[in-house]
C-alpha cells in the first residue's frame, strides 16, 4: 500500500447497544476507509486492533483483537470491536490499527460514543458492578465515592400518603444479614454510623422494630467497646425533656430491664411526680412501699 487513510463513523453506534443491552453493551461499531495509491481498496485484508494510552508509543491497554480477514468494498469496511469495559477508566484512549502487517498512523482517539459504555465518571465492570467517581468498581453492585459533596447519595421520596421510604434496605441472609449498614472510619470527631432526623412533633429520629414473637431480639441494639462509652446514649436538650423513655404495653412487661449495675447522678423517683425531691423517692398506695430481701446464708 502506497498510502492509507482511515476515519471512524459513529452515527449508528448507539443503536445496537440499546437494542440488546444484555449482549452488545460492550461492543461498538467502527467504520473506516482504506485506499492504496489513491484508489479505494476492494477485497479482504487481515486487521489487528488494540487500545493504547498514548497517540504515539505508550502502553497497550488490554488485549488485541485479531481478524483474519475483514471485507472491504470500494475502500469502506465496518467491523464490531469488543475490548470489554475495564479499559474505559476515564483516561484518554487511542485505537491502533494494523492492516495487512502495516500500522496505520496516526492512532484514532476514542471519543464520546465508545466512551458512553462508561459515562462521565460512571464505570461498569464485566460483572455489571457500577461505580461512580471510583476508577474500579468494588464487589458491591453500586459503589459511590465523593470528596467534594456533603452526601455521596441523596434519595428523596415525595409520596404524601401511605408508608414511604427514601431508602429501603432488605437482606435475605438468615444468619448475619443487615438491611441497612452504616460505618464511619474516622478515628476522631463526632461521627455517626447511622443518623436519623425527624422534624415532626410526633416523629422518631430512629425507629427500630423486632417483629418476631419469640427469641432474644432487639428493636434497637447498641454495643460499646470503650471504657468511657455507652452502648445507648440519650440527650434531652429541653430542660423538661426525657433522654430515654420506655413503655411496656403488657402487664408483665418491662419498660426498662437491666442486668448489672445502674448509676444515676440525680434524684430517682418511683411512683412519684416527674421531679422527685430526694435522691431516692418512692411513693405507693400499697401497704409496703419498699421491701428488701437477702438470700445470703449469714
Amino acid at each position: 500500500m502506497n498510502r492509507t487513510t482511515l476515519f471512524a463513523l459513529v452515527a449508528a453506534l448507539l443503536a445496537p447497544m440499546i437494542a440488546n443491552a444484555g449482549t452488545l453493551e460492550k461492543k461498538f461499531s467502527f467504520q473506516g476507509r482504506i485506499s492504496s495509491g489513491g484508489l479505494p481498496v476492494t477485497g479482504s485484508l487481515p486487521m489487528t486492533f488494540s487500545i493504547w494510552d498514548s497517540p504515539f508509543a505508550g502502553n497497550q491497554i488490554g488485549s488485541s483483537l485479531v481478524f483474519a480477514g475483514i471485507p472491504i468494498e470500494k475502500g469502506v469496511f465496518t467491523t464490531q470491536l469488543d475490548f470489554g469495559v475495564d479499559i474505559y477508566t476515564g483516561s484518554p484512549r487511542w485505537l491502533d490499527i494494523v492492516v495487512n502487517g502495516q500500522a496505520l498512523t496516526p492512532r484514532q482517539l476514542i471519543t464520546g460514543v465508545p466512551y458512553a459504555i462508561q459515562t462521565r465518571g460512571m464505570f461498569v465492570d464485566q460483572a455489571h458492578n457500577v461505580s461512580m467517581d471510583a476508577t474500579v468498581p468494588t464487589t458491591s453492585k453500586l459503589h459511590v465515592e465523593t470528596a467534594t459533596h456533603t452526601e455521596a447519595i441523596v434519595a428523596m421520596n415525595n409520596n404524601t400518603s401511605g408508608f414511604a421510604s427514601a431508602i429501603y434496605g432488605e437482606s435475605n441472609n438468615n444468619i448475619n444479614g443487615t438491611g441497612v449498614y452504616g460505618r464511619v472510619k474516622n478515628a476522631t470527631g463526632l461521627t455517626n454510623g447511622v443518623r436519623g432526623d425527624s422534624w415532626s412533633a410526633s416523629g422518631r429520629g430512629v425507629w427500630g422494630r423486632a417483629t418476631s414473637a419469640t427469641g432474644t431480639n432487639y428493636g434497637v441494639y447498641g454495643q460499646n467497646s470503650s471504657v468511657d462509652g455507652a452502648a445507648i446514649f440519650g440527650l434531652a436538650n429541653n430542660a423538661d425533656g426525657t433522654a430515654i423513655s420506655g413503655q411496656a404495653a403488657g402487664a408483665n412487661g418491662y419498660a426498662g430491664y437491666f442486668v448489672g449495675r445502674g448509676y444515676c447522678s440525680g434524684n430517682v423517683g418511683i411512683g412519684t411526680p416527674p421531679s422527685p425531691s430526694f435522691q431516692l423517692f418512692v411513693s405507693s398506695a400499697l401497704n409496703q412501699t419498699i421491701r428488701t430481701e437477702s438470700n445470703a446464708s449469714s
